[in-house]
Order: C-alpha cells, then sequence, then structure tokens
C-alpha cells in the first residue's frame, strides 16, 4: 500500500502519491536555488550527488488536479514520451445510502456513484465540511474518507487530517498543465 497525500486549497486541489511529492519537492527546490551561474552539466552532477540519493522510491504516479472553478478533473499521465493530461469535466453523479461507520474517530455516511466503468462505495463526513476526496471523487458533503471499488481493486481510507490554513499549495511546473 502506498501513502496518497490531498491537498486543497481556494478552488483547486491535488492528489498524488506522496514519495512522489517529496521528490517533486526536492526537485523543485534544487532548481529553485541551486542551479544559478552553473552549466547544465554541472547542475546535473550536483543534483545526481545531493538530491537524487534522497530520492523515495515508488510505485504508482497517480496525479489528480481538481479544479472546482472550471469543474474540471485532469489525471496525469507519465509515459515514454513525457507527461499528458486527460481533462474530464466533473460528472459524477450520487446515490445517498442510509449506511454509517466510523472512520478516524469521524461518523461517515456511505454514497455509491460510477466512474470509468466501475462502481465505487464511498464514505464521507459532514464533520469536516470540504466536498473533495480522493483520486477523482469530489462533491459529497463533507470529506470523503474512504473509497472502495466493487471488485476491491481500488482501495483508498483516510490515515490523517490537517487544515493549515496558512500554507500556500506549492506548484512545481512539472507538475501543472503548462
Amino acid at each position: 500500500a502506498e501513502t496518497y497525500i490531498l491537498f486543497k486549497k481556494d478552488q483547486e486541489s491535488r492528489f498524488l502519491n506522496s514519495c512522489a511529492y517529496h521528490n517533486d519537492t526536492l526537485h523543485y527546490n534544487f532548481m529553485q536555488n541551486e542551479t544559478k551561474g552553473i552549466s547544465k552539466h554541472e547542475s546535473l552532477n550536483i543534483f545526481m550527488a545531493t538530491v537524487s540519493p534522497k530520492y523515495k522510491r515508488f510505485k504508482s504516479d497517480l496525479r489528480i488536479l481538481k479544479d472546482f472553478r472550471n469543474k474540471e478533473v485532469t489525471t496525469v499521465l507519465f509515459g515514454t514520451y513525457g507527461r499528458h493530461y486527460l481533462k474530464e469535466p466533473f460528472q459524477l453523479k450520487w446515490e445517498l445510502v442510509n449506511e454509517t461507520d466510523t472512520i478516524k474517530g469521524l461518523i461517515c455516511y456511505k454514497a455509491i456513484t460510477k466512474h470509468g466503468g466501475r462502481t465505487y462505495m464511498v464514505w464521507y463526513t459532514p464533520q469536516i465540511p470540504i466536498q473533495d476526496g480522493p483520486y477523482v471523487f469530489h462533491g459529497l458533503p463533507g470529506l470523503i474518507t474512504k473509497v472502495v471499488d466493487s471488485e476491491l481493486w481500488y482501495y483508498f481510507e483516510l490515515e490523517q487530517f490537517d487544515v493549515s490554513p496558512e500554507t500556500d499549495l506549492v506548484t512545481p511546473p512539472f507538475l501543472t498543465p503548462s
């Protein structure tokens, strides 16, 4: 199992692997601070010697960008030929179910939706009034705390929650569509 992070600020959210975020942050900080006045070759040598060994390994480079202002979800796909961006309009339709569960001490309510040919059961909590969640999921009256598909291929569950309103959302250019 891998850990993912959901950042939400204003009208935007980003969902990505925590190791990918760690690596992106190292790379971004290096590019912003350590490459001034040196050649690309020298910069690469410094990067390989100082930053690359700090990289964390991970299996899934899933990255989801949600734009609540324009009501779009962008999936960032990494392939042989670089980044590709799959933009889709918000289109989830929710069926609210009369069932509850307790997740991390929060009372959560069940809902069902379909996405990408799969049926997903999710649990959300109105105790955290953020209409967002992992992967592409959003639009319920509270934070989505758990997602499971009907075939048990996909499973996301809240591990911890932190509100840091003063924290800026770091948007490195290699994560953001240009």
